[in-house]
């Protein structure tokens, strides 16, 4: 084989193999979420604030775009579930209020325009995503609680950016699943790490 050749496979090579292992640092620290303090039925209210991300993230474009379907993902789930919640206590009826904060602690997303181009050499994509549950009037936190998706590189390739797209609906139901089941009876719940990962 030419040396030029040689040089050109070698460098696909590095970047196949960087590009597969790029997502490693993207992951939960366990695959289970502990048990809340509290079920979150012992509030009669609930606030979900808007979903924050890193500031190593943030202004790039395709972790921006992310971060909006994210969000739009969790208000229509997370959001369904504290407007039902909050009619059974209506404003000005007295009791606790439960505060939601999520915040995406670590993120890479292959963008489709990217994966067309770069296909499975641009790797894999990764969000997890962390909440902490507060009490609002004591700033106690009740739980804190991490979700975590993945989006293989030749996945990404063989749907053209179909099962990156469909991480960051995973990412919100895994979340609104916790949540729902911590409501009546304080449960744990899984972070969506594979097992043996």
């Amino acid at each position: 084989m030419p040396v030029s050749l040689t040089r050109v496979a070698l460098a696909a090579l590095l970047v196949l193999s960087l590009s597969s292992c790029a997502t490693t640092y993207v992951k939960p620290t366990a695959a289970t979420n502990p048990a809340p303090a509290e079920a979150f039925s012992s509030f009669q209210h609930f606030e979900v604030q808007p979903i924050t991300m890193g500031a190593l993230y943030a202004g790039q474009s395709a972790n921006e775009a992310a971060l909006r379907k994210i969000q739009e993902n969790f208000d229509e789930r997370v959001g369904a579930l504290v407007t039902m919640w909050n009619a059974r206590a209506p404003v000005g009826t007295a009791g606790r209020t439960l505060v939601i904060v999520p915040h995406i602690q670590d993120i890479k997303f292959i963008s489709g325009g990217k994966r067309f181009w770069a296909g499975a050499m641009a790797g894999s994509s990764a969000v997890l995503l962390k909440i902490k549950f507060m009490d609002k009037a004591t700033g106690t936190e009740v739980n804190s609680a991490e979700f975590y998706q993945r989006a293989a590189a030749m996945g990404g390739q063989f749907t053209m950016g179909g099962t990156d797209n469909g991480m960051l609906v995973r990412i919100t139901q895994l979340a609104s699943d916790y949540i729902s089941k911590n409501y009546s009876k304080s449960v744990g719940g899984p972070t969506g790490l594979p097992v043996g990962d």
